[in-house]
């Protein structure tokens, strides 16, 4: 049986199928990046509507901290591993990306940036974003439901990341997703002491349903919250170890 875990949440919005399909046509062809994004007025307004694509966002340096302290502080650890967990079997990249954001941000204090010239924070990594009018998040979205987040690192996108999971509703991990966990933990103890991720990365790849690109966020997430040993992941965290 899978343990008692949680995560089953029937409440919230679904992720609309046709706004994904608006928001990965916005960005990505059968060649890759599109370049420049376009979406057509009336698909991105059924988008928004959706909730899967968003007008652009203003955001201070002390709404920022306090949305994403707080978002962090109702969240909790158990919730967000379960979305985790339960993004192994359904491949919900968008519900696997969280934890990545949760880990790195979760201790961050609540503060206010004081007044300055600067758009760095003293205490924090997170900018003075009333310097960034207009603060473009669909193509954030973008990245966490096509690889599972890029960009955990960055205060806007683990902002993003948690309160669309906070808003969202969610299975609980199933017993085959449990079994998904265990076989990557299996296929990182039997990997060579030292390895690189990109050894773990191709033994994932008869582990679960995903591409390579999916099995590096994965096994960088994994990084980020202890589970697996990456020296680059940790000297990036150890970067932002002041704030965060």
């Amino acid at each position: 049986m899978a343990p008692a875990l949680g995560g089953d949440r029937t409440t919230g919005k679904d992720v609309d199928a046709r706004a994904l399909k608006i928001l990965f046509k916005t960005f990505w062809t059968a060649e890759g990046w599109r370049n420049p994004p376009e979406t057509p007025p009336a698909d991105l307004e059924y988008a928004i509507a959706a909730g899967t694509m968003f007008a652009p966002r203003d955001l201070t340096h002390d709404e920022l901290v306090a949305d994403l302290a707080h978002t962090c502080a109702r969240l909790g650890p158990r919730e967000v591993g379960a979305a985790f967990v339960a993004s192994l079997g359904s491949r919900r990249l968008d519900l696997r990306s969280a934890l990545g954001s949760y880990v790195i941000w979760r201790h961050l204090p609540s503060h206010r940036k004081e007044p300055s010239t600067s758009v760095s924070c003293d205490q924090c990594p997170c900018r003075d974003y009333r310097h960034q009018r207009h603060h473009e998040l669909n193509g954030l979205n973008f990245e966490r439901h096509k690889w599972g987040g890029v960009r955990h690192m960055d205060p806007v996108y683990a902002w993003l990341d948690l309160s669309e999971l906070e808003a969202t509703a969610r299975p609980a991990p199933t017993d085959g997703d449990y079994e998904i966990l265990r076989a990557i933990l299996r296929a990182a103890c039997d990997a060579p002491i030292g390895a690189r991720p990109g050894v773990l990365e191709k033994a994932l790849a008869p582990v679960l349903k995903s591409n390579q690109a999916e099995r590096q966020v994965l096994i960088q997430v994994l990084a980020y919250a202890g589970v697996l040993d990456c020296a680059p992941c940790s000297a990036a965290l150890n970067l932002r170890s002041h704030g965060a």
